[in-house]
């Protein structure tokens, strides 16, 4: 069963910056979340979408945001309403928070709308955990006087109104109760001990993102603090005794003795107003409401008659640019085609080309090997020559030791033709001179 966070206070108290400090703990707030306008920095942290169908059913119903005298839903006659109003929000939850373990949604209007959101919730198997901001009365009047212009006494009965009706609803359920200034002063502490109270555990702990919180929750986000001082009203001591038991809520969620007292008192209040009166309160918010809705659709008419002035002038501007695209592509088509013959002729050429490279090729290549032929027939010859050109010089060298030997043999022979006649010359005297050997 998955987990949803239900951020609900009166305007201007603080639950912007609460739903923010949850996105930074990594609670899923949705997609389709609206921008920070010029009157808060922070940025709203409300889903349009369920924004669109609350304001859809506040209309629907004859009521609004701001009605100081709404009838409980059962009174107020509009069943189809709030049958297309739960159909709307659960087909917006479940496309929009399926795959979300923990979510987070946001509107004021949930002080009033949140006995329509159970049934719807139980239906998905979504826990809701309800987080009930507030902040003292003086300081939202204020802040609705610069914005709205509203009076106190009016901004009162819309705080008292939405403080009760949201705490009455959300009896029962894991809730917890938030101050604005403690959430600015403190928010690690505070967020920790909403944790516990809901028995919730952050995504990311409220220490670890503590440089992330502090920045974004500065105090100077706190507007109209100095200004609402000392402002006052005919529910001024109804006011300063919810205050009193908001301060002791946020350490005992659960009770509600004193707001019990209170609503009492409240409901004895509005019981002694004449019904004729409270008629015309309702009757002056559905007038209200009627002429907001007949300004927001007299705008939506101009902008619309704009936005057809400026498409029909789109559209001419869009014809004269596709005429010159058209004219443009002509052009271009012919060129193509020019280049594409050009390209052809090109192509037969190259290929001609190629063809004679080919031929060239092939009698180069049979030139080549003719040459080789040839070549290698010089080298054999060339070896030949060698050859024989060895033969000849050895044959040189044996002729030439030949002719040395000779010339070696007729020395030797006449040395010793001329030794043996010496020796024979000498035997011849030897004989001659020696005397005979007596017999």
């Amino acid at each position: 069963m998955r987990d949803c966070l239900m951020v609900i206070g009166m305007h201007r108290s603080g639950t912007s910056a609460l739903t923010g400090a949850l996105h930074r703990l990594g609670v899923a707030v949705g997609s389709d979340i609206s921008e920070a306008p010029d009157g808060n920095v922070a940025g709203y942290y409300e889903h349009q979408g369920v924004l669109g169908i609350h304001e859809d059913l506040l209309a629907a119903c004859g009521s609004s945001w701001d009605d100081v005298a709404p009838r409980p839903w059962p009174e107020m006659g509009c069943s189809a309403a709030i049958a297309a109003f739960q159909s709307s929000l659960s087909a917006l939850l479940a496309a929009e928070f399926a795959d979300a373990p923990l979510w987070a949604v946001k509107d004021p209007r949930l002080c009033r709308t949140l006995p329509l959101w159970l049934p719807v919730l139980d239906q998905l198997q979504v826990r809701p955990h309800i987080i009930l901001a507030h902040r003292p009365v003086a300081e939202v009047a204020a802040s609705l006087a610069r914005r709205n212009d509203f009076s106190f006494d009016k901004s009162a009965l819309l705080w008292i109104g939405h403080v009760l009706e949201s705490e009455r609803a959300s009896r029962g359920l894991p809730r917890a109760f938030v101050g604005f200034s403690d959430l600015l002063v403190n928010p690690v502490a505070t967020l920790e001990r909403v944790g516990r109270q809901l028995a919730i555990d952050w995504p990311h702990s409220p220490a670890a993102r503590a440089a992330r919180l502090e920045p974004f929750l500065s105090v100077g986000l706190r507007h109209n603090q100095g200004q609402a001082r000392g402002v006052s009203g005919r529910n001024s001591e109804l006011t300063g005794q919810l205050e009193a038991a908001l301060a002791l809520a946020a350490e005992a969620p659960s009770s509600t003795t004193d707001f019990d007292a209170l609503a009492a008192r409240h409901a004895a209040t509005r019981a002694s107003i004449d019904p004729v009166f409270i008629e015309h309160l309702h009757q002056f918010s559905r007038r209200e409401t009627s002429a907001s809705l007949w300004k927001v659709k007299e705008g939506l008419q101009r902008d619309l008659e704009d936005a057809s002035e400026r498409l029909g002038a789109g559209i001419a501007a869009l014809e004269t640019a596709v005429a010159r695209l058209r004219a443009t592509q002509e052009e271009l088509a012919s060129g193509l085609d020019a280049a594409s013959r050009l390209a052809e002729k090109r192509s037969a050429a190259i290929d001609r080309s190629i063809e004679h490279l080919s031929e060239a090729g092939a009698s180069l290549q049979r030139a080549t090997g003719y040459q080789e032929g040839q070549l290698a027939d010089l080298r054999a010859r060339l070896d030949r020559l060698q050859h024989e050109l060895q033969l000849e010089s050895r044959l040189i060298s044996t002729q030439a030791a030949l002719d040395y030997l000779r010339n070696r043999v007729d020395v030797i022979t006449a040395r010793s033709e001329e030794n043996w006649m010496l020796r024979l010359a000498r035997r011849l005297r030897f004989w001659r001179a020696s005397p005979r050997p007596l017999r």
